[in-house]
């Protein structure tokens, strides 16, 4: 009955790539004891399994909001049907983050709130980070949010002292930025971050972009997702209404004196050989998936795999997937690992060590996708519409007009990936002008805050309209 060992196995297996081992686990323990801190790791890790469908997302998503009402008794704020006029001039929006102050949402977010309508709304962002990183605090990105914003930030201050601060600000719409969050990334707060949107701390709440998914709590109105990620047969298996941004989750900007610069050359004439990649966490990789690799491989003679991820890799890791190539037919030595613990811009850097970029299916790639454009290498991935995971690349591929590298079959993967690796001329063309044409393409940041504030008044005008 020691529950802990099961959680801390699951979370261990999914490290290690295991993931329906992990979810296993982590199941039995979430429903035997209905620990919040337990059912928060799993409706963040479900994502990650093959296996698993929106409505088993759902699922989970709404038993953490069950549990936590049984055991907190919230006072949901009800707010004066007065206080939503739809044609408000000015709104007060807040941003809430919970997660560490390096991480990519306020690199993003630095470059959107710039091309914000400064009469047309007034931001507010909060962050209770799990560990005390003020260290951070002197980033290019925070430093930038912090100049344009009211920033408040509740270190080691309890949930209820936040819900009050931030009741005091009289937000006309709330932002959650991170859904839930895995205790592996530091994340151990018994009752989770999310809680606070159960008590209603806006009239409007919405979330976006740190959480792919639903998050099972009817008090948040709206989803804000890319493109095709959720069909309309799909959408009763979310709680939140769905606005599908058009150009996808993330924009194209970049600070250009801290980001490093494409090669001349195409890895390939240094090496003599194609080199493909994946920049993927582990718990992305699947048995169906690595065939499909190795496919691409046996029809590219000589070409070579290289596997990174921002995680150093495992002996066990690179010892699995390894062995999973080799078992569809693919040599030892055509499999490379890159397991250096590097700096954000290092990594990136690795990309000019590649050529190719292979998005994982069924859970596709979105900061990864960009990473490899912005260095000059084209992406293929596979357009799947079945669950809210499986289409941010295709998605973004198709804003920056690069149809031509989504597929809509494996089969098509296969040999679009192929097709590429023997057209020379169109890898250098690709290395020579990508950087440039996303800056052209509608992910450009100016597109993308336009695309955010059309979907911030729709919105609002439209939960308005509900409301009255």
């Amino acid at each position: 009955d020691y529950y802990d060992a099961y959680f801390n196995l699951g979370v261990t297996f999914f490290l290690l790539g295991e993931v329906s081992k992990a979810i296993e686990l982590l199941e039995f323990a979430a429903k035997a004891t209905n620990n919040l801190k337990y059912i928060e790791d799993l409706a963040h890790y479900i994502y990650y399994d093959v296996k698993k469908s929106n409505a088993d997302y759902k699922a989970v998503a709404e038993l953490f909001y069950k549990e936590y009402k049984k055991q907190h008794f919230p006072v949901i704020y009800e707010f004066s049907k007065e206080l939503y006029k739809a044609d408000k001039n000015k709104l007060r929006l807040g941003f809430y983050n919970s997660e560490q102050l390096n991480t990519p949402t306020w690199e993003m977010l630095s470059e959107v709130f710039p091309f914000f309508d400064k009469n047309q709304f007034e931001i507010f962002c909060y962050v209770r980070p799990s560990l005390n990183n003020e260290a951070y605090s002197d980033l290019p990105s925070i430093r930038r949010v912090k100049s344009m914003v009211t920033w408040k930030n509740f270190f080691a201050q309890d949930l209820k002292t936040v819900i009050n601060e931030i009741r005091k600000d009289s937000l006309d719409v709330l932002f959650d930025l991170c859904g839930y969050l895995p205790s592996i990334y530091g994340y151990n707060q018994a009752i989770p971050n999310i809680s606070i949107f159960i008590h209603k701390l806006a009239p409007v709440q919405i979330t976006f972009y740190g959480f792919w998914g639903t998050t099972g709590i009817p008090q948040i109105d709206y989803l804000i997702t890319s493109k095709e990620a959720v069909p309309k047969s799909e959408e009763q298996n979310f709680t939140e209404k769905i606005y599908s941004l058009p150009s996808g989750l993330l924009h194209a900007s970049f600070d250009q004196e801290n980001y490093p610069k494409p090669t001349n050359d195409a890895s390939y004439k240094k090496n003599g050989f194609i080199t493909f990649t994946s920049f993927s966490r582990i718990s992305k990789l699947n048995l169906d998936l690595i065939k499909t690799w190795a496919e691409i491989l046996k029809r590219v003679p000589d070409s070579k795999f290289l596997y990174k991820y921002a995680f150093p890799a495992t002996k066990y890791i690179c010892n699995r997937i390894k062995n999973e190539f080799m078992g569809f037919g693919i040599e030892e030595s055509r499999i490379i690992f890159d397991t250096r613990s590097q700096s954000r811009y290092d990594f990136i850097q690795v990309y000019n060590e590649v050529d190719i970029a292979l998005d994982p299916f069924p859970f596709t790639g979105i900061t990864t996708t960009m990473n490899a454009l912005t260095m000059g290498v084209p992406v293929i991935a596979l357009i799947d519409g079945t669950r809210i995971v499986t289409s941010g690349s295709a998605t973004l591929l198709k804003a920056a007009q690069l149809e031509e590298l989504a597929a809509n079959s494996k089969e098509e993967y296969v040999q679009k990936a192929v097709d590429l690796a023997f057209d020379k001329n169109r890898i250098d063309t690709y290395k020579a002008s990508l950087r440039a044409k996303l800056q052209t393409s509608d992910l450009t940041v100016e597109c993308y805050a336009k695309e955010l504030q059309d979907a911030i008044r729709y919105i609002w005008q439209d939960v308005c309209k509900s409301k009255q």
